[in-house]
């Protein structure tokens, strides 16, 4: 009983004492919901997504990209790739640029022109030299072959041809540039070095003087010049260099010299692609269309030429049934949008007789904007109705029916992809399902916020890409007062999510994929085994992975890699803002104390608003762990009556995945006047 005299004795309960309480949240597999107050919306969700996906509830900054292969940028924007299968076995990777085709070297990892064109001069033998100029075959820098042709420019030459090359004469009237590969040792503006083609020797009297575009000292670049009169270059003997502008000693390489006979079109003239067997030749051709040059096609070797039989112009290119179908015409120079052409059975050169013909769909006004398989028919869709068309066969092989949907259709044919039993598209007011019956919005809790953000005069610069292993849908498209894609809407097509936005560095014209043909050993990694976000046997390093591949406006394809934590050497802008949390009753107001977050990753700055998002306090940042422990940070002392957070990463190779966090704070009673 001697201790009862030291028994404290009992407290009664201050009101105004404190408690700190705790609002968990895990899981935000509801994605972005921006068409709603950041209030009310549920806590499986967040209010504005930038640059994250998630998997297996996770919630993941995006991965990011880098220049794809050993090559130079493109004179021309990529606008397409696709990958072409050859009945023995190869494969090849091609991408199609707003005036020319390529096909991807896995030995050199270059890209090689194959778009129509005759050969000047490959530069494997010296070039003939003018006084102070020193000619020589060159193995320092060679594009192709062994040799370049290498002219080394004197201080004491000033300026005209420094030195030439004559051949056997060549008709290039029927091309419409010239193309090649050069360099210099000192940097210069455009027009100070020139190309000339002459129907003389020694370039005495050019017929073409074309301006080399600025080159950069000692940076390959591979260049491609109109000609200004093309009509005369039916007997050309000789081509060389000329100093425009004395600017001194230098040297310059040139290799592949070439005439190319180019693509008409812009980044918005997208092609479309389709393999058919032609029975008369006995060889498979991938035949390719912009809707504004005539139909080309490829057979594996050689060069892209035009597909025979004379037919017509086309924005859509497509076997269906072994019959090759040219969509949304241009017939004898005049548009026709709504009329589809095909060829006879099996003969993709063949456009009269047979069981070739074509069809209008005109019971409506609209025009054809894209096609899909949809099992076995071939869905139409126009620009406010979706038509089908079912093979038969015979004569008259396809039967055609007429607005199975009305009132709805597509506002952009690169918004298509096909699903299996569905397709999906972008449409007027919503991102659709079409199952061959019906249509369903899909757009859900973010249609406002992507319909709002499309610049509708670029409808034809949107294009779209899926990343099967991630279930995702990625909708690129032009934002209001853009001409080019810079931002991504991401959709998971598995569980009917909408993650956000992606943002990127780079103007994107086209996205596409590859199938990897090597594998990615430990030395190969650029990261650190520790802080890598991927396991060493995943999916995305094995030998048959395909990866994504992107196009940008200056001229270079990159390669979109979950092992790649940048954008081409810029830091991704992770982040995600929250819902507003109101954590008191009636009548209290709270101070915001701790964030605890369950995840991994480098790190996470936090950011802290009483305004649903409209302006942000900054509270510090949180050092993450790539192994998961829980980490925090304290002291916030945020007093409001509501609070949204921001969790983000912008450091250059950072990356985080949150699995979930949690609100430490203090209620408080407001005081009565």
């Amino acid at each position: 009983m001697v201790l009862l005299k030291y028994k404290p004795p009992k407290k009664k309960l201050d009101q105004e004492e404190e408690y700190i309480l705790s609002r968990s949240i895990f899981a935000l597999t509801g994605g972005q919901n921006s068409d709603i107050p950041a209030i009310e919306i549920s806590d499986d969700c967040y209010y504005n997504g930038r640059n994250v996906y998630i998997k297996g509830n996770k919630l993941k900054s995006r991965y990011g990209y880098e220049k794809f292969g050993n090559g130079l940028p493109f004179p021309s924007a990529p606008v397409q790739f696709e990958q072409f299968y050859a009945y023995d076995g190869s494969e090849y990777l091609i991408c199609f640029t707003e005036k020319d085709v390529y096909k991807y070297n896995t030995a050199t990892h270059y890209w090689d022109l194959i778009t129509p064109n005759a050969l000047i001069d490959d530069c494997e033998t010296a070039w003939t030299a003018n006084a102070n100029v020193t000619a020589t075959r060159d193995t320092t820098w060679v594009r192709y072959g062994t040799y370049s042709a290498k002219l080394a420019v004197a201080a004491l030459f000033t300026t005209g041809i420094a030195g030439y090359f004559n051949f056997s004469d060549k008709d290039l009237t029927g091309y419409t540039h010239l193309h090649a590969y050069i360099k210099s040792s000192v940097d210069t503006v455009a027009g100070q070095i020139q190309i000339v083609l002459d129907d003389t020797n020694n370039c005495v009297s050019a017929l073409e003087t074309l301006d080399v575009p600025a080159l950069v000292a000692n940076t390959p670049k591979e260049i491609e010049i109109a000609f200004a009169t093309p009509a005369n270059l039916s007997a050309v003997i000789s081509v060389g260099i000329n100093i425009a502008t004395d600017i001194g000693a230098q040297n310059i390489w040139i290799d592949d010299i070439r005439a190319t006979k180019c693509f008409t079109g812009d980044y918005l003239n997208r092609f479309t692609v389709d393999t058919i067997y032609d029975d008369t030749a006995g060889a498979l051709k991938y035949v390719a269309s912009n809707g504004i040059d005539n139909p080309i096609y490829w057979t594996g070797t050689g060069n892209f030429a035009d597909l025979g039989g004379s037919p017509n112009k086309g924005k859509i290119i497509f076997n269906f049934n072994h019959h090759l179908l040219i969509i949304n015409c241009i017939v004898s120079g005049s548009a026709a949008p709504q009329r589809i052409d095909w060829s006879d059975l099996g003969k993709p050169e063949v456009w009269t007789g047979g069981a070739s013909g074509n069809n209008n769909l005109a019971s409506t006004s609209d025009f054809i904007v894209g096609v899909s398989f949809l099992r076995s028919q071939l869905a139409i869709l126009k620009e406010v109705s979706i038509s089908l068309c079912t093979y038969v066969g015979g004569v008259n092989p396809f039967e055609f029916e007429e607005n199975k949907i009305k009132t709805i259709g597509c506002s952009a044919r690169g918004s298509i992809q096909p699903m299996g039993d569905t397709i999906m598209f972008l449409g007027w007011d919503d991102i659709y399902v079409f199952d061959g019956f019906t249509t369903r919005g899909i757009g859900g809790k973010v249609r406002n916020a992507i319909m709002n953000s499309i610049n509708p005069a670029k409808l034809a610069a949107i294009h779209s890409h899926i990343i099967e292993e991630l279930g995702l849908y990625i909708l690129f498209v032009p934002t209001v007062g853009e001409d080019y894609c810079t931002k991504a809407w991401v959709y998971d097509y598995t569980n009917d999510v909408w993650f956000g936005q992606w943002d990127f560095s780079d103007n994107i014209t086209c996205s596409g994929f590859y199938q990897s043909a090597g594998v990615l050993t430990i030395g190969e990694c650029l990261m650190k085994l520790g802080s890598a976000n991927f396991k060493l046997n995943a999916r995305a390093l094995g030998s048959l992975s395909p990866f994504g591949l992107l196009g940008t406006s200056d001229g270079y394809v990159m390669k979109l890699e979950a092992s790649i934590l940048n954008d081409d050497g810029n830091a991704i802008d992770s982040y995600i803002d929250t819902k507003s949390y109101v954590l008191s009753n009636i009548g209290e107001y709270n101070t915001i104390d701790e964030v605890v977050m369950y995840s991994k990753g480098t790190s996470l700055l936090v950011h802290v608003s009483d305004d649903d998002g409209q302006s942000f306090t900054s509270k510090g940042t949180i050092t993450l762990s790539v192994n998961g422990e829980s980490k925090f940070l304290r002291n916030i002392k945020f007093v409001s009556d509501k609070h949204m957070f921001r969790f983000r990463n912008l450091t250059l190779d950072g990356w985080f995945e949150i699995f979930g966090y949690d609100l430490k704070y203090i209620n408080k009673s407001r005081k009565q006047s």
